[in-house]
């Protein structure tokens, strides 16, 4: 059976992730930050208790990720402001897809995460308006 790649474990268990030696976090933070899930990974170690035992350079890169993130939740506010104003004199109600939608909804699986863009819902029959 193939081995689980380290970023899903420590997903999946990330109380965890203050076992790990200095080159499993290096190939940690090359993974989840390749996967946009750097963030994800440091609040997941805070809601553990372990963000105090991990490597001081890890805190760091974990705490710039966060910052990032937390900059990118204000340019999605803005951009979902603007979607509403494009949508209300259309009547179409703002249906939000995958990522925007975990976000606004302030669901766990939205934590951390960055995305490129804002998928909606949008009739077939309403794609001109």
């Amino acid at each position: 059976m193939k081995e689980m790649p380290l970023l899903l474990r420590e997903l999946r268990a990330p109380a965890c992730m203050d076992r790990l030696s200095e080159d499993e976090w290096d190939l940690l933070l090359r993974q989840a930050l390749a996967s946009n899930l750097a963030a994800t990974l440091g609040l997941l170690a805070e809601e553990a208790g372990i963000s105090a035992a991990l490597p001081a350079r890890v805190r760091r890169r974990l705490a710039w990720s966060r910052t990032v993130w937390e900059r990118h939740l204000r340019a999605v506010a803005f951009e979902l402001r603007q979607i509403q104003k494009a949508l209300r004199d259309t009547g179409l109600p703002l249906i939000l897809l995958k990522g925007a939608a975990y976000t606004a909804a302030g669901l766990p699986a939205g934590g951390g995460r960055l995305f490129s863009d804002v998928d909606i819902l949008v009739p077939k029959e309403r794609l001109a308006d």
